[in-house]
């Protein structure tokens, strides 16, 4: 790949879309936006040292990564403890870790299409303190459902979660603001998480952009306008880019793998996993990823959406990615677990 190919491709991609941006929650600069009084700044304001943008960890032994939960605390559970992560007498205030030091990720949409929303939120909390006692880490990135109840709670997007907060007695808009519930655990997500040399987040098109310039942009968009800041969810966002009708890195005239391989590097990684779409997918080679599928492209791209959640239409029961880096040799093995504990290889490499 040629410095010059790797400037085209960053710098068509980091302008593309941009006749979309106005069209989700933009203010205009934040020239207009709302400013709390008291405090002298947005409400939506966020202490980015206490909560990055984009968490960064030292690479594991073991990494586990959980696609869009949507609600559905008892299917996660199965999954989870078909695997050997959780003891599945878990409850969703107190969940047992049984992975020992590994390192789970949640790539967001833990809330909407199935009434549990507040279980799971419960479930990943206890279940990180659990882990942190073990040596273990819990992380949850930001979902474009929870972005969208944060940026505007009466979107219909996330009328479900709404319902779920009037019938256990919070409002939506004091969660949302951060004076309830698991309002302010939802407002500090990272964006986005690097472990070791895997970036993760919820809709995967970073459009080529290099780790200090998608956290800045992400910084300023935030600041600005808030959770419905373009660079969050305009469509073809970080958290709403869908994979039809092509996967956002089958780019006109370039090498998709090499498209995959320079926007991870410009990020520091060799790979990026994302949730997100469960959807059947239809790639230029010919190869088709089925409604569900755990599914990889090239040790590049990692899909982990497998819609399993029930009130996900042609969804499954579950699957869970699992990259594990031998010690001795360095080789990276990347495995799917399904509800029943069954496990098959999906790529292997360096």
């Amino acid at each position: 790949m040629t410095r010059a190919l790797l400037l085209v491709l960053a710098l068509s991609c980091a302008g593309a879309g941009h006749g979309h941006d106005a069209g989700i929650g933009d203010t205009g600069g934040g020239q207009d936006a709302p400013v709390d009084t008291d405090l002298g700044r947005p409400p939506w304001s966020r202490d980015w040292d206490a909560a990055p943008a984009v968490l960064l960890l030292d690479a594991v032994k073991d990494l586990w990564v959980v696609g869009d939960v949507h609600g559905d605390f008892e299917r996660l559970l199965a999954l989870m403890a078909a695997a050997g992560l959780v003891d599945k007498t878990s409850t969703p205030a107190q969940a047992v870790w049984k992975a020992g030091a590994a390192t789970v990720v949640f790539v967001g949409d833990l809330i909407d299409k199935w009434p549990h929303g507040l279980d799971v939120i419960a479930f990943v909390q206890s279940l990180s303190a659990s882990a942190a006692e073990a040596g273990g880490r819990v992380v949850v990135v930001m979902g474009n459902h929870e972005a969208r109840f944060l940026a505007w709670p009466d979107d219909p997007v996330v009328e479900d979660f709404k319902k779920e907060l009037v019938a256990a007695l919070l409002d939506p808009v004091e969660v949302a603001s951060g004076k309830a519930g698991p309002g302010q655990f939802l407002r500090n997500l990272p964006i986005a998480a690097r472990v070791g040399d895997t970036f993760i987040v919820h809709a995967g098109n970073t459009k080529g952009r290099t780790l200090d310039a998608l956290v800045a942009e992400i910084k300023a968009g935030v600041d600005a306008a808030g959770f419905g800041a373009p660079v969050l969810l305009a469509d073809d966002s970080i958290l709403e880019t869908p994979l039809n009708p092509r996967p956002w890195w089958e780019l006109p005239s370039y090498d998709p793998e090499s498209v995959l391989r320079v926007w991870a590097k410009a990020l520091g990684a060799e790979r990026i996993v994302q949730g997100h779409d469960p959807g059947k997918v239809h790639f230029s080679d010919g190869k088709v990823r089925a409604d569900g599928e755990l599914y990889q492209r090239f040790g590049r791209i990692f899909l982990v959406d497998t819609g399993m959640s029930r009130g996900i239409p042609n969804g499954t029961r579950g699957a869970l990615l699992h990259l594990h880096r031998d010690e001795a040799s360095g080789k990276l093995t990347a495995v799917g677990v399904d509800a029943d504990g069954r496990t098959w290889p999906l790529w292997s490499g360096t």
